[in-house]
């Protein structure tokens, strides 16, 4: 052996010390990724298996494998997998029906043994009266209560469930949802009434068409509709614009401030949900709402710049009745895309900053500065900044006597060196053990915290336990 393949609590060890069971892991590991000699014995890594008996190969975790009690073995050996039994070993299990069950499967892509007898699978089947062909999953076919079958054989699928014996059933509504049920694909002794394919249908009054689910028109609580009836779907008759003509002045008003590009005021409804761009035609102020937030009859909204509201929560409003404080962050404020006066105190619009104190400029959204908890600052003076002289990793390490002298001699980090990172940072860099020639990545944070500082994971961990109150990230 190399001594890394000697590395304490490498699966190469652990299989050297533990005999047969050992030899035996050693012979089924079959990973192209990562050498035996390259994993822990207790690390959780997704390895690749393959049973000496059996030769059938499967992924697991190296740790699963080597646990002292109910070790991960071979899942087709054993008639298991993950989630359950296999369907194959289900099948031998439960006589006649398992027998039948297992020679109408002809899935070609998953055998028997490949899913198990709980599965979602969708396989296929073939009848074995009528030798018809269908996918279903697993569990609707082994479930103890109300198992399917073959769907073409009389008996299986109910006759309720069709479409077309509902409606019949049904009276009115019923009559109702038969005529417009247009769909050519499927008839309605095609579909049942509960299925999850989305029909073409026409409605009876507008004769508008569109595609819903079956189960959504069925249902008994709150039914779907014609859209267009209901308001979601322009058309002709029923849009914005025929809206405004019905709703006088004030519909009068909305048309003129509707500037939207997209979509015109006949390709949208008055209650839809679609963001329109709006000018104001007072002030010539364009904003973004919703057609539904304009039209509604109770406190509709209006224009934000002319709003009492807007004037009331404006930064420069805001930054007026605070003080000190607001005159610093007015003082600060040095964008030129929106001033003051263009967003609230709350916006999450993200504002350009000048420091007073370092004239450092940085972005920050206008919200987090007014934050009455934790408002945010200029980040160079909360050292937050990299790229500085006096605050980086190098200028930590040399005001930190042997520890910082120790840790800037481990940093072997080639993309980013000593003084383009900060103490604090949380990039992982790569470094090099002084002691055992280790190399692993870590955040910096890990290593220059003041508690428990983080060491080097390999075999010197024992040492430092002893010596140090370092721990292993």
């Amino acid at each position: 052996m190399t001594p890394h393949e000697e590395r304490p609590g490498s699966l190469v060890k652990w299989c050297g010390e533990n005999g047969e069971r050992g030899q035996r892991l050693l012979l089924e590991y079959r990973d192209d990724e990562k050498l035996p000699s390259e994993v822990m014995a207790l690390s959780s890594y997704n390895a690749l298996w393959r049973c000496a008996e059996c030769e059938h190969e499967w992924k697991a975790g190296v740790c699963s494998r080597t646990r002292s009690d109910a070790a991960a073995e071979c899942m087709r050996c054993r008639g298991c997998s993950a989630r359950g039994i296999s369907f194959r070993v289900w099948c031998d299990a439960n006589g006649e029906r398992g027998k039948s069950l297992l020679e109408e499967y002809v899935d070609t892509d998953r055998g028997p043994m490949d899913v198990t007898r709980a599965s979602g699978y969708k396989a296929l089947w073939k009848c074995a009266t009528c030798e018809h062909e269908w996918r279903t999953k697993i569990c609707n076919r082994t479930t103890a209560n109300n198992p399917t079958g073959c769907p073409k054989c009389p008996g299986f699928v109910a006759r309720s469930n069709k479409f077309q014996v509902w409606c019949d059933a049904n009276g009115e509504r019923g009559k109702k949802l038969l005529e417009e049920y247009v769909d050519t694909d499927r008839g309605p002794t095609d579909v049942t009434h509960g299925s999850k394919y989305k029909a073409l249908w026409k409605c009876a009054t507008c004769e508008h068409e569109w595609r819903a689910k079956m189960n959504n028109r069925m249902r008994a609580n709150n039914p779907s509709g014609c859209p267009a009836c209901s308001g979601y779907t322009a058309t002709s008759t029923k849009n914005f614009q025929v809206w405004c003509e019905e709703n006088g002045e004030r519909g009068k008003k909305l048309l003129e401030e509707y500037v939207d590009t997209d979509r015109g005021p006949t390709d949208v409804t008055h209650g839809s949900s679609y963001k329109a761009l709006w000018k104001c035609a007072t002030c010539e102020h364009e904003w973004w709402a919703t057609m539904n937030h304009h039209t509604r009859a109770n406190n509709p909204a209006g224009c934000p710049s002319c709003s009492r509201y807007a004037a009331r929560s404006t930064f420069r409003v805001w930054c007026d009745a605070n003080g000190e404080i607001g005159k610093k962050f007015l003082e600060e404020y040095v964008n030129t895309d929106r001033g003051p006066m263009d967003v609230t105190r709350a916006s999450a619009y993200k504002a350009l900053w000048k420091c007073a104190t370092c004239e450092h400029e940085w972005r920050a959204k206008v919200g987090s500065r007014t934050n009455s908890r934790r408002p945010c600052g200029c980040p160079k003076c909360a050292n937050h900044l990299p790229l500085s002289k006096t605050n980086n990793f190098q200028a930590w390490c040399d005001a930190n006597g042997e520890r910082g002298k120790t840790l800037l001699e481990e940093y072997i980090d080639p993309d980013r060196g000593p003084t383009r990172v900060t103490n604090g940072s949380t990039y992982k860099a790569l470094w090099k053990c002084a002691t055992c020639e280790h190399e692993w990545r870590t955040t910096l944070n890990c290593r220059t915290l003041s508690g428990r500082p983080t060491g080097c994971p390999a075999n010197c961990r024992k040492k430092r336990k002893r010596h140090s109150p370092a721990t292993t990230c």
